[in-house]
């Protein structure tokens, strides 16, 4: 009886901790907005740009370019190769390993965050 007590209490723990985990993958991605993704020639690689919708993050209602081998709901599933303020923010594969990222901004501190590199890929930035 013991262990039957044991076994339902734990499942309960379980159950309750899959819903938190999800409650918060919800609100999380509820903060972006996700405005294109372009594939690599080759499709090993992924840039997803993102606009946040929140104060958070590194770009307070910024733009996010990130990097990651599969589709992705948020920023911080993958690697964020750049964050910043544009007018107008245009990035396209120049080959698998080069990426050029154009941003038309008038704020002095553009961008907030760029990667040189990630997974090997070179991010150019203009």
């Amino acid at each position: 009886m013991k262990s039957k007590i044991t076994i339902i209490s734990l499942s309960l723990i379980i159950v309750m901790y899959l819903a938190f985990k999800g409650f918060i993958h919800i609100l999380s991605s509820s903060n972006y907005k996700l405005n294109s993704i372009k594939s690599a020639s080759n499709t090993k690689f992924i840039v997803s740009e993102f606009e946040s919708l929140s104060e958070a993050g590194h770009a307070p209602y910024g733009k996010h370019l990130t990097l990651s081998k599969k589709p992705i709901d948020t920023p911080s599933e993958g690697h964020i190769i750049y964050a910043g303020y544009c007018l107008n923010l245009e990035y396209s594969w120049l080959s698998n390993n080069r990426i050029q990222v154009n941003c038309r901004t008038d704020k002095p501190e553009n961008p907030v965050s760029l990667s040189k590199t990630a997974y090997g890929i070179v991010v150019e930035y203009n």
